[in-house]
């Protein structure tokens, strides 16, 4: 009569409950008869009863049969032998096809559920042929319901999905999900019922179903739900070939159906965009990038400066050597992994003896000002420095470095964006705007390269739109320098002198700033462990180009003195001060009328 097709014992559990058979949604305890019948015309229900109707149809087409009523129209079994055998392939041989009696009806419909239960593998629990035959509505929905879990959510293999039919694998809801948000990452759903009602969903599974058919979804009103669900759906219709199993005002329903939202689903994930479709590449303004130095000043590593220091045995001469071979050296502007200082001359009295070199990576405003790197070599034997690539980060990442009357330039870059314009507003400190000159780039398609050149210091604001909209992080917030050149700031006094400043005695130096432009000058000052945050020097404007900077020393040790004009070290620095211990003076006073002849007395004042 029909083939063997999978072994028995298959049923939906985690979903539905196999000791009930089908599960209402008022069924939470015993509900009275007449209130049950009223319920009978719930929305929800309506729904449930129109979709399944809808999808029975769908597969009765191959059968060149329909149906108009599920309650009544299976009742003689004809038109489920029809679903059954589109739905499995298998061909039924011995049907009564004109059932006159009732007892041709059951042999119909007993035919089909035995094929469903041992062949098929489903579990059909409290429905039996006289249930269908009688027209008993909720436990045929229940038939269907089952039919549609295994059929079109159980068995169909779905593209990109790695997916075990075992019996450990998800239940059927939790597969159809998980598929779902594989394809609506802008925009998952958590439910089949709620997430659903505003119609951007939909549109947003359509869209990703086939780029470019529903494009506008993100720009749709959730308030004008009906309208959004009638778009997207209509368009899965005609071109993904996706039937309306349920109506678009069923969608947005609050009261929705969640077994008819499953169902209409389900289709989704076998749907094939048809030739000739009105894809429309959406313009995506948040793909749009701008970058450049007219937004960031990288700054790489601040500047490294060479500390020689030599073992404990000839410490007291460290000063020394170090006054003598200190080295500054910028960082370039690309990154580098080996930086080498070579010819370091040593003092004679340290000949044939090892010493070690300490490389500080200084940066003042960041995080780990200072990190030491170590090397040990021979009197006049070159050293090697091995720097790890990952220690040169970014120090700093901020929008300042632009200064006035200078151009600053960035690149727009729209390549995966679609259609669209790009727009630059330059908003200067006054909020008027100023020129920026846009060249698309000839070697680099949807590429543009900006300039606009700052008239005035302070915080300018660039807004890109593309495709009318603002792009992401648009306003740029830049901060324009004036006019300044830190090379002709310097810098003099007893606190940045190599030598003879100690512990607990307040030093001071002075910043003159005077030819060198508008600025602010500033100082940060390491002590011998590498800390910025310990000495906190005092700053006082005297005058338009005269800085007094005051600071006392905690501890003995080398000090890195960092002295900064207009965001940049001014030269020589930074300076290194070594600190070493306090030291008193004693004086004695002899006062010759207070003491006998002969005699002495000794007073002594520490000061």
């Amino acid at each position: 009569m029909y083939a063997d097709a999978n072994p028995p014992g298959t049923y939906y559990e985690g979903y539905e409950d196999p000791g009930d058979g089908y599960v209402d949604e008022d069924d939470e305890g015993e509900i009275p008869i007449a209130e049950r019948e009223l319920a009978e015309d719930a929305e929800w229900k309506l729904i449930q009863k129109n979709t399944f109707t809808r999808w029975a149809n769908e597969h009765l087409k191959n059968k060149s049969s329909s149906v108009d009523d599920i309650q009544y129209d299976f009742a003689d079994g004809l038109r489920l032998i029809d679903l059954i055998e589109s739905l499995s392939g298998q061909t039924f041989r011995h049907v009564n096809r004109k059932p006159s009696f009732r007892t041709q009806k059951l042999e119909n419909v007993t035919m089909v559920l035995r094929f469903l239960e041992e062949n098929e593998g489903l579990r059909l629990v409290n429905i039996d042929s006289t249930d269908i035959v009688d027209c008993r509505l909720k436990l045929i929905l229940g038939l269907i319901w089952t039919l549609i879990l295994h059929y079109s959510i159980t068995l169909p293999l779905w593209e990109g999905e790695d997916y075990n039919q075992g019996s450990s694998g998800p239940t059927p809801k939790q597969r159809l999900l998980s598929w779902l948000n594989s394809k609506l990452n802008e925009r998952p759903v958590k439910n089949f019922t709620t997430d659903w009602n505003d119609g951007t969903a939909i549109g947003a599974l359509v869209d990703a179903c086939a780029p470019g058919l529903c494009p506008d979804w993100r720009d749709w009103e959730p308030k004008q739900k009906l309208r959004n669900a009638t778009e997207a759906m209509n368009a899965a219709e005609q071109w993904l070939d996706v039937p309306q199993l349920i109506r678009p005002e069923e969608m947005i329903n609050p009261r929705v159906d969640e077994k008819a939202m499953m169902t209409y689903l389900s289709q989704f994930p076998s749907a094939k965009l048809k030739d000739g479709a009105p894809l429309r590449p959406r313009a995506n303004p948040a793909s749009v990038r701008a970058y450049g130095p007219a937004f960031f000043w990288m700054e790489f590593g601040f500047q490294y400066l060479i500390e020689v220091r030599v073992d404990h045995a000839v410490l007291d001469e460290a000063a020394k050597l170090f006054s003598q071979q200190r080295r500054s050296r910028k960082a370039d502007s690309e990154k580098k992994k080996n930086i080498r200082f070579r010819g370091l001359a040593v003092c004679a009295c340290f000949s044939r003896q090892r010493f070690a070199c300490l490389l500080f990576l200084l940066g003042p405003r960041s995080p780990a000002p200072r990190t030491q790197f170590k090397a040990f070599a021979e009197n006049d034997t070159d050293i090697d420095w091995q720097l790890p690539e990952n220690h040169l980060k970014e120090n700093s990442l901020e929008p300042r470095g632009n200064k006035v009357g200078m151009p600053a330039r960035f690149t727009i870059d729209a390549s995966s964006a679609g259609k669209g314009s790009v727009e630059v507003i330059v908003l200067n400190p006054k909020g008027q705007r100023e020129p920026c000159d846009i060249v698309p780039n000839t070697d680099r398609p949807n590429t543009y390269s900006c300039a606009y050149v700052p008239t005035q210091a302070g915080e300018y604001r660039v807004i890109i739109k593309f495709a009318t909209k603002e792009i992401m992080n648009s306003p740029f917030k830049v901060m324009v320098e004036g006019a300044a050149d830190p090379s002709k700031a310097t810098a003099s006094g007893p606190g940045i002198e190599p030598q003879g400043n100690q512990v607990g005695r307040r030093t001071f130096f002075n910043i003159f700033t005077t030819g060198a432009g508008e600025g602010v000058a500033d100082c940060v000052i390491l002590d011998p462990q590498g800390r910025q945050d310990v000495i906190k020097p005092n700053i006082t404007r005297q005058s338009e180009d005269n800085y007094l900077v005051e600071y006392t020393p905690k501890m003995e040790g080398l000090h890195s003195v960092n002295v900064f004009f207009a965001g940049q070290q001014i030269p020589n620095s930074p300076f290194g001060v070594m600190v070493g211990p306090r030291k008193y003076k004693t004086r004695s006073i002899l006062d010759r009328s207070l003491i006998p002849f002969h005699d002495s007395y000794a007073f002594t004042l520490s000061i």
